[in-house]
């Protein structure tokens, strides 16, 4: 009981110590607010992705072509794990990359590995594949682009002798991804943590007693009066 009544108390005693300090919270967390917002209108940018269904169409080649009642959709679905995996390769993106520079005459590094999305489920032949990019149509040129030369690079990492991807749907889906609010909320949490923090470090270090209810809560006795006095520059009291 002891225990939980000091508990309390040094909670009561945080608490005030706090209040005490309120401003010195509010500061932090301005300052930091500030910088996160400045930082997400300056740095972060919306990142737009293209993304379509897919439909997985493939002949295995013959030395290895499984029975006859092995259908389409079995087959793609055994491959799945397989098409991720060369999708997401760096050559799948080199290639993608190459024909993307062609067409749009353009030269660079422009189509990103980490960039490109692969989701499936595995009791579907059909995966979901997408781009991001900082434009919608950059996302959707570059989504193009692969979906014209993956079934290349598909066909030696599947080691079939045909490949095909056929979009579920002619227009690209568009989702727009905006971390501002993120980045701006994490800003807002580490001001407060780092206020309160300073604070409770100013309330450790100052050992000054300012008032005569410190001196009731440290002595424990009740203060009738208290007579203050101010320091002048010569150093005399009034």
């Amino acid at each position: 009981m002891d225990y939980e009544i000091q508990s309390k108390n040094s909670m009561l005693a945080i608490c005030k110590a706090l209040l005490k300090k309120w401003f010195i919270i509010v500061i932090a967390i301005a300052l930091c607010l500030g910088a996160s917002i400045a930082y997400s209108v300056v740095k972060i940018k919306p990142v737009y992705t293209a993304h379509t269904s897919i439909v997985l169409k493939l002949a295995i080649s013959g030395d290895i072509a499984p029975s006859n009642n092995t259908n389409n959709a079995t087959l793609a679905k055994r491959n799945l794990p397989t098409v991720k995996e060369c999708l997401k390769s760096a050559r799948c993106s080199n290639v993608a990359n190459e024909y993307y520079n062609e067409l749009n005459k353009t030269s660079g590094n422009n189509i990103n590995k980490g960039a490109i999305q692969v989701n499936y489920g595995e009791a579907s032949m059909i995966f979901t594949l997408g781009y991001s990019d900082l434009s919608e149509e950059l996302a959707k040129a570059k989504l193009e682009a692969i979906i014209q030369t993956a079934p290349k690079i598909l066909e030696a990492g599947i080691e079939a002798k045909s490949v095909d991807l056929v979009p579920v749907q002619n227009v690209y889906d568009i989702s727009v991804s905006d971390q501002k609010a993120t980045v701006i909320t994490v800003g807002g949490v580490a001001g407060l943590v780092l206020g309160v923090g300073i604070a409770l470090l100013v309330c450790l270090v100052d050992n000054k007693i300012r008032s005569k209810e410190e001196i009731e809560e440290i002595a424990g006795i009740n203060v009738i009066a208290c007579v203050n006095s101010e320091v002048k520059d010569n150093g005399k009291t009034k």
